[in-house]
């Protein structure tokens, strides 16, 4: 899967005229200490097709995630690592391991949180890179939007800007979440795709839940910048989560359900 790196579009540098100011004054405050149920959670999942960006990277992925997340001034801290087994791909099994540092600060007015990724491959060293990313989440008229800006700043120096949405519905009773993606790859300044999903949680006990959903990427363009396919995609699958799992734009984990 040499190939998905190269759709990983990644985006925007954190300037220090943006971290100044927030940071400043923060770390004055104490640092809250979470119980560990709080800061920690647990995510698998099986999913049908693994569908990145609007590309194809093969059937039958189950992926895995751990999340530690805690309160640092005014910033909720996450780090976790996610690792996605694509089974069905085209030379056999294809592990894929991402790291993720995220902060998250609210402005009032919105919410900004910002990143880092790295991508690592086995197998394939070459192809691992690493990405910053910058991102704004505002809920208006009942919907959540984001806007999330990713900068590739190792191997392919490259800029991707992803817009969503979120709302949840009652449906007889039954609370239904929805959500729409919209993909850009922005060197070429082009929509690359479009990715509405539907999906409900039912919860087991107080700390445990079950979320199976259902997704459809829509391939704007024939190829990403890479050559890369981006034809339509059907897309089922299911997740077992063990605590509240922190999610953000960002997150690899949230974007497949």
């Amino acid at each position: 899967m040499n190939n998905k790196i190269k759709t990983t579009l990644l985006g925007g540098l954190l300037s220090a005229s943006i971290a100044s100011p927030l940071l400043a004054g923060d770390f004055a405050t104490p640092i809250e200490t979470p119980e560990a149920a709080d800061m920690f959670s647990f995510t698998a999942g099986y999913h049908s097709t693994y569908v990145f960006r609007g590309a194809d990277f093969g059937d039958d992925m189950v992926d895995w995630s751990l999340a530690a997340s805690t309160t640092l001034g005014s910033f909720d801290i996450t780090a976790s690592v996610w690792q996605a087994n694509v089974i069905g791909n085209s030379t056999g099994s294809d592990l894929e391991t991402d790291f993720n540092l995220n902060a998250e600060y609210d402005l009032g007015c919105a919410s900004l949180d910002f990143g880092y990724i790295l991508y690592y491959f086995d197998g394939a060293t070459s192809s691992n890179t690493q990405e910053f990313y910058l991102g704004l989440t505002k809920e208006m008229v009942g919907i959540e939007f984001n806007a999330t800006y990713f900068y590739d700043f190792d191997q392919n120096d490259a800029s991707y800007l992803q817009l969503g949405a979120a709302k949840s519905f009652n449906v007889f009773g039954q609370e239904i979440d929805t959500s729409l993606v919209l993909g850009f790859n922005i060197d070429d300044g082009e929509l690359s795709h479009i990715q509405p999903t539907i999906s409900k949680s039912f919860d087991l006990n107080s700390e445990v839940s079950v979320t199976p959903y259902l997704s459809y990427s829509f391939g704007i363009e024939d190829t990403d910048y890479a050559g890369n396919a981006l034809d339509d995609e059907f897309v089922a699958g299911i997740s077992l989560a063990a605590s509240p799992a922190p999610c953000y734009p960002s997150c690899r984990r949230c974007s497949a359900e």
